[in-house]
């Protein structure tokens, strides 16, 4: 204050002459004054530390100064926080003692949104004291119910309004005509503001505790978007703890020509925001500022003659600059220039002149398309697109953007819902993915599931270069981690389910990249098509695990072995029977209606003992997707024999004709195995463990023909060995007798020794 002002005394005199000839026109004005102190004091609870920040930023506005200061100094009997900012003027008086009254520093040109407005942040510092007081180099003043309540009685008693039952505590402000000790320690420091807030008595130990975390703990990012502060100093010194912080922020406008120191964001742009500890420990920022938001006809929600001629406001997003730029959940909120408690859902930190309740705490959007936060949250997703999507690109690619966009772990409500579709409105038209030498936007590509992880880019590579599906390309593979995709999808990319990742695999895969792998221990061969279908089945839900159970076999998967070019050969099973081979038959049998599982990927070099124990994971999802049986004689006959069998009327031809080859008979007999027993003949009675025996009998075997040379069918059981097998023992010396004797005899001969030779 100057010369030509009037003295400190004389101006807080006047705030209380006003205050009181206001509550002598109205008498309810004082109850009005109190309880909505009340109101503030209990809508700001929690808030003390961030509103004292912002106090502090706020004085430092247009002082052109590299070391702009905040100290938070706490004890077992006072807090005091102090700032290097400017000293007090008699606005900043009137605004800490007059409710919606503060004062913000007003720059020329057109109006602009201002968060101070109201003037109420201040108040929260009566949840931990009742008289706070106010230094500056200008004017030392303390706030209180005590001095309200004298000159309040002594207007109630003059105008005979009887005893007063209440009074505000910051209306009254009283000045402090001794200087305290620390206000001259801090002074000497430089610092040119100072608060002092004694503790009320009701403060216990629990709450001094909280306080003192709540310093201590207090995240870096709290301070990103303020404007003006340059260091934090935080000292904690009570009888239960001695700690301190120190943080250290240096601001840097980007431009083409590099970055160059500044004192603030103050105009658009992008910058870059360093915040670090006393030791050199903590987090670079790139910040991407929009000084220039014309409000134009988005004014719902805008009320009170604070926003009257407002033409202009402004919005900021910041991203951590870190190989992962994530931010803990907690801390993934809009900011009001501090954080509220307001949701963002992903690591985009968004900051703006939003209008917000009366604590400062929550930004609440509509539906409309004039909503003032609505309009505003767009705008922050407009200025990440264009002011930092194309650095963020530059510096860490797109899977560092994609994981800035990350919603998982993070909070929603409508705020996050609105700025997740804005940015997803936005990036839909944005050439962003890699894919063959191309860019393609979120809605040109297809992505595979999510559910296989890290394992996305090994589908990716296994694919057919520029593989559409329903005219979506894949992007590069690498860009195919489930990670991405997920937030791709998130974003509005096509991802495919489990199963539509299987189709795409079987319909796509080239065979050339899809060759059989030699596994970990080279003793048995890894097929990369069934280890992703694997992958999947072992990720997925029961609901997923059960999609891709119904369509794994009905897809061109299922491998049963590899041509001579290296390639493998896949088959889609539909109404065939899948076994695992015998672990000494590496061949493909030629039996219709059953399909071994390629024998160099479940057995190779593996002993029996060990098949299970190296496989065990493997074969457990096989055999859910391709319901895999481990081979045993009777489920081989079951499937690949017995329904074309003649004995009843549902005889299945197709599967009878194949089975009516020399290849396909030797296959089955050498899988028999010892079921056969030619010294042991079918019993009369019960067959017992002997019906696989008689299943055998069944079976058609070749037989010569009476009139030619080809072959002829019967059921074995129908079918004698003749001279050409057993000689003299054979049946045929009695037929030829009984011919002879004009007794032809029905009997099949089984086909010459070299017909199977062939």
């Amino acid at each position: 204050m100057t010369a030509q002002t009037p003295t400190p005394h004389d101006v807080l005199e006047r705030i209380c002459r006003e205050n009181l000839a206001v509550y002598r026109e109205s008498l309810g004005r004082l109850q009005e004054d109190v309880s909505q102190e009340s109101q503030v004091a209990h809508d700001y609870r929690g808030r003390l530390v961030y509103e004292l920040l912002q106090n502090a930023d706020d004085s430092l506005a247009g002082i052109a100064a590299s070391d702009d200061r905040v100290l938070f100094k706490l004890t077992d009997h006072e807090l005091w926080v102090a700032n290097t900012g400017r000293a007090f003027t008699e606005a900043d008086v009137r605004g800490l003692c007059g409710l919606g009254a503060s004062s913000k520093a007003v720059s020329s040109g057109p109006k602009r949104a201002s968060i101070g407005h109201k003037g109420l942040g201040f108040k929260s510092v009566l949840e931990i004291t009742d008289a706070p007081e106010a230094y500056s180099e200008t004017v030392a003043f303390r706030l209180g119910k005590e001095t309200a309540l004298s000159q309040v009685s002594e207007l109630w008693s003059g105008l005979d309004r009887g005893q007063v039952s209440g009074v505000p505590a910051m209306r009254f402000p009283s000045p402090i005509d001794h200087e305290h000790t620390t206000w001259r320690d801090l002074q000497s420091a430089g610092f040119r503001t100072a608060f002092r807030f004694p503790f009320h008595q009701g403060i216990t130990k629990e709450q001094l505790t909280a306080l003192a975390r709540q310093l201590l703990t207090l995240p870096m990012t709290s301070v990103l978007f303020l404007k003006n502060l340059e260091e934090v100093v935080i000292e904690v010194d009570t009888s239960a703890e001695h700690a301190d912080r120190q943080w250290l922020l240096e601001r840097h406008r980007v431009s083409g020509a590099g970055a160059e120191r500044c004192n603030g964001l103050d105009q658009t742009g992008l910058y870059r925001v360093d915040l670090v500890n006393k030791d050199g420990e903590g987090d670079r920022y790139w910040v991407a500022h929009n000084d220039e938001v014309h409000i134009g006809s988005h004014r719902d929600g805008l009320s009170g003659p604070a926003w009257d001629g407002v033409d202009v406001t402004e919005v900021s997003v910041a991203v951590r600059d870190a190989d992962d730029p994530r931010v803990d959940p907690p801390n993934r909120c809009f900011h009001v220039f501090l954080p509220t408690q307001e949701a963002s859902g992903c690591s985009l930190l968004v900051n703006g002149a939003f209008t917000t309740d009366l604590s400062r705490q929550h930004v609440q959007v509509a539906d409309s398309t004039d909503n003032y936060n609505g309009y505003l949250v767009r705008q922050a997703a407009e200025t990440f697109v264009q002011l930092l999507l194309p650095h963020l690109l530059d510096q860490g690619g797109l899977p560092y953007v994609l994981r800035v966009l990350d919603r998982v772990g993070g909070e929603s409500g409508a705020a996050a819902s609105l700025l997740s579709e804005a940015l997803a409105a936005r990036l839909s038209s944005t050439p962003l993915i890699p894919a063959n030498g191309e860019k393609l936007t979120l809605g040109d590509v297809v992505l595979p599931s999510p559910l296989l992880g890290d394992a996305g880019p090994d589908f990716a590579q296994l694919l057919a270069t520029d593989t559409q599906v329903e005219g979506r390309r894949f992007p590069d593979p690498e860009f195919c981690d489930g990670e991405l995709t997920a937030v791709c999808a998130d974003y509005g990319a096509t991802a495919l389910t489990s199963a539509e990742t299987l189709q795409a695999l079987a319909r796509h895969a080239d065979p050339s990249k899809a060759a059989l792998r030699t596994g970990p221990d080279s003793r048995y061969r890894i097929d990369p098509v069934l280890d992703v279908c694997t992958l999947m089945w072992e990720r997925a839900g029961a609901d997923e695990r059960q999609e891709l159970e119904e369509i794994a076999p009905a897809e061109q998967v299922f491998p049963i072995g590899e041509n001579e070019d290296g390639t493998v050969r896949r088959i889609a099973l539909s109404e065939e029977s899948a076994f695992y081979p015998p672990a000494s038959s590496a061949e493909e049998l030629p039996l219709r209606r059953i399909r071994f599982l390629a024998h160099a990927v479940c057995w190779g070099n593996l002993g029996r003992s060990e098949q299970r124990s190296v496989l065990e994971d493997r074969m457990k999802a096989w055999d859910a997707l391709f319901g895999i049986k481990e081979f045993r004689f009777e489920e081989v006959m079951r499937a690949a024999v017995l329904p074309g069998l003649t004995r009843t009327g549902g005889t299945d031809t197709e599967l009878r004709e194949a089975n009516r080859s020399i290849e396909a008979l030797a296959t089955i007999c050498r899988l028999a195995g010892k079921t056969t027993k030619s010294d042991h003949p079918l019993p009369m009675g019960r067959l017992g463990s002997d019906r696989a025996f008689f299943n055998l009998s069944r079976l058609e075997v070749p037989c010569r023909s009476h009139h030619d040379d080809e072959l002829t069918w019967a059921p074995a059981h129908h079918v004698y060995f003749g001279r050409d097998w057993i000689g003299v023992d054979s049946v045929e010396g009695i037929v030829d007798a009984m011919t002879a004797a004009g007794a032809k005899l029905d009997v099949r001969s089984l086909a010459a020794p070299e017909s199977f030779a062939e």
